[in-house]
């Protein structure tokens, strides 16, 4: 008796272990579905929140434009996003998730102004903005 409680607590341990990350609080297992290819704007990508959720995005095969608070912040975001590989199967033939980023800040008019000609780089204006700032 001993041996099958041990060996469905160490199943369920393995299955916890596994999900976590796929599918961020919050969300809905259709929403995440829902982002495969979707271009998606993450403002204060530089946030423990945004990274995870771009993760989730990246895996499912999104284009990200991340813009963190400086162009330091962009390039370790880009690292840390990049490092997952999209879901094997989610992603259409011929096709990959994009992450590019940008340094600004909301505030600053101009810069927004120019984000809008990165645009093209994700392929089009952004389906889904999110906002962490």
């Amino acid at each position: 008796m001993w041996r099958l409680v041990f060996l469905l607590g160490t199943h369920m341990q393995a299955t916890a272990q596994s999900t976590p990350g796929d599918v961020p609080i919050g969300w809905s297992t259709d929403y995440v579905r829902s982002l495969t290819q979707k271009r998606v704007l993450l403002w204060g990508a530089d946030q423990a929140a945004a990274i995870v959720d771009a993760q989730a995005a990246y895996k499912r095969c999104a284009r990200l434009l991340l813009v963190c608070s400086s162009h330091d912040a962009m390039e370790d975001v880009i690292a840390q996003v990049t490092s997952e590989e999209p879901i094997a199967g989610v992603c259409p033939p011929l096709s990959a998730p994009v992450a590019i980023g940008a340094a600004g800040t909301v505030s600053n008019a101009s810069f927004v102004l120019e984000l809008t000609g990165r645009y093209q780089e994700i392929g089009g204006a952004p389906d889904i903005v999110w906002n962490y700032v």
